[in-house]
């Protein structure tokens, strides 16, 4: 008898188990808009993006239009409330002289409260190969390819994606990680927690970050790679390293790095650590100054 009672109870601790992540899907409600639109552009225009809870997607094509297609979702347990705050995302598409301005916000009416939903907007955006693009983002996330005519980004609690980028390049980002592939020109990263992982790069590189793991591997044909951090851990993977200079200032450091590479520290601060190699050669300089973290150059 007991063991039957003991079957019993599994069955129904199993039942509930399956039953319980079933009943959690059921109670969220989703609603959501589309927009669309296209935009005519012309050489000398370019697209200025403001985003807040926005997952921004954007590529190039060879046509001179801007091609928008725009999803704003909401989910809330209760089905009127989904769609009450859903009103409340609103957005705009504007040309201002030889800028076009897109953006969404929440605005409330007269009386409202704010949503009590969890509000998205996803961007799906199609711009001209020589279309330049800026974007600012709050809380979401922006993937960027083929982009080659300038990009701008100043983000907060954002994941960055990058592929295929060319051109000057200007990345602020606090508290979203940065993934590059395949990135040239001239890039300048400005970051605060965020960590940065960069793979196949040429051109200009200037990295300026605090708090961050930063990983960086296939330079190509790197021209200059200059990076200034604090309390951040550092991983260069440099197959050739002897085809590059080094001048590497540390303190307060852990340094792994290949044999060739000298090193000295201070008398008069044993914790300061220089380095050069191969500085008044011809080769493309990196200069990395770290405070307090570590620097591994993996040959």
């Amino acid at each position: 008898m007991k063991s039957m009672k003991k079957i019993k109870f599994l069955l129904f601790a199993l039942v509930c188990c399956l039953y319980l992540p079933v009943m959690a899907q059921v109670r969220v409600q989703v609603v959501s808009k589309k927009v669309s639109e296209n935009i005519p552009w012309k050489e000398g225009m370019s697209v200025h993006l403001n985003g807040e809870q926005a997952e921004i997607v954007c590529t190039t094509h060879p046509t001179h239009t801007i091609q928008l297609e725009m999803t704003i979702i909401s989910k809330h347990e209760n089905q009127s409330t989904a769609e009450a705050d859903l009103k409340k995302m609103k957005w705009i598409t504007e040309n201002k002289g030889n800028k076009i301005y897109l953006r969404n916000y929440v605005e409330l009416g007269r009386g409202e409260t704010k949503p009590e939903s969890a509000l998205k907007v996803v961007y799906n955006l199609k711009i001209p190969e020589g279309c330049p693009l800026d974007i600012r983002n709050y809380f979401g996330s922006i993937d960027i390819k083929n982009v080659k005519s300038g990009l701008k980004i100043n983000s907060e609690f954002s994941k960055i994606g990058l592929e295929n980028v060319r051109g000057i390049t200007d990345i602020q980002s606090t508290f979203g990680d940065i993934n590059c592939s395949d990135t040239g020109g001239d890039i300048s990263i400005l970051s605060n927690r965020s960590d940065i992982a960069m793979n196949g790069l040429t051109g200009n590189i200037d990295l300026d970050a605090s708090v961050a793991e930063i990983k960086l591997g296939n330079f190509g044909n790197v021209k200059k790679l200059k990076i200034k951090a604090e309390k951040s851990v550092i991983d260069l993977n440099i197959p050739q390293f002897d085809r590059f200079a080094f001048s590497l200032d540390l303190k307060d450091c852990d340094f792994q790095k290949p044999e060739l590479i000298n090193m000295e520290s201070s008398q008069e601060d044993p914790s300061k650590i220089k380095a050069n190699f191969q500085v008044n050669s011809n080769k493309p300089l990196v200069t990395i100054n770290l405070n307090l973290g570590s620097l591994a150059i993996n040959p």
